[in-house]
């Protein structure tokens, strides 16, 4: 009779243990404190911010991406995301699914206002072997609290901005997603913004345009500039 309680006793305090080990490791992520880095922001980003349909970036497979930097280790432990950049001095970051064929880069990054006051930002490109289009928002963080202020500081870019009414028709007939493609910046405070060629080209595959029309839509494709202005940005 002696023993069971014992053998309760040894349970209750390994069970504790964990739990406690597990609150330790969410409350380390709480207290970190202003300024932020890359990094932080990296970890410190709600799961649903990062999360599509068909990917899971949970805080888990974000830990294991730091600590594995190989892709025969990270599938080791089950980690499906790899770090490509993690940028401190310019306070960028880049990582990727590890799939083939196909798959989600994120890019994240911060901009720096007058007032000392940060806006994050996280790109979602996705990609394949035929197309890619991207989606970006804007947050800000305070106070352990996530805003989005996308639609109040970034234009929306639409295909019309780069080609004429006639051609921007056509590919928005076509194309399931809006194939715009934005790239943060690694340095300096301006996003590239493309239309994905890769779309344009499968138009022309598919009989969807005639070889002319094709060439007339390469030539007239151009980039977007959108600089930043202590809060806003401003195509250029």
């Amino acid at each position: 009779m002696k023993i069971l309680p014992r053998i309760l006793l040894s349970l209750i305090i390994v069970f504790s243990s964990i739990i406690s080990f597990s609150q330790h490791k969410n409350d380390s992520l709480q207290k970190t404190t202003p300024p932020y880095n890359i990094k932080d922001y990296y970890l410190l980003l709600p799961d649903s911010m990062l999360n599509t349909l068909d990917s899971n970036v949970s805080l888990n497979q974000r830990l294991l991406a730091l600590k594995y930097k190989t892709l025969e280790k990270l599938w080791n432990h089950k980690g499906f995301w790899i770090i490509d950049t993690l940028d401190f001095k310019n306070g960028y970051m880049k990582f990727s699914s590890t799939g083939d064929g196909g798959g989600i880069i994120f890019e994240i990054t911060y901009f720096i206002k007058k007032d000392k006051t940060r806006e994050i930002a996280v790109n979602k490109i996705y990609w394949d072997l035929a197309v890619s289009y991207s989606v970006v928002n804007i947050y800000t963080f305070n106070n352990n609290t996530w805003k989005d202020i996308t639609k109040h500081v970034l234009p929306v870019i639409n295909t019309s901005d780069f080609l004429n009414t006639e051609f921007s028709d056509i590919i928005n007939k076509y194309s399931e997603n809006n194939p715009v493609i934005y790239h943060l910046p690694e340095k300096g405070k301006t996003i590239t913004v493309k239309i994905d060629i890769g779309t344009i080209t499968g138009l022309f595959d598919n009989k969807f345009i005639s070889e002319t029309e094709y060439m007339k839509i390469k030539k007239l494709l151009h980039p977007i500039n959108l600089v930043w202005n202590n809060g806003s940005f401003f195509k250029k």
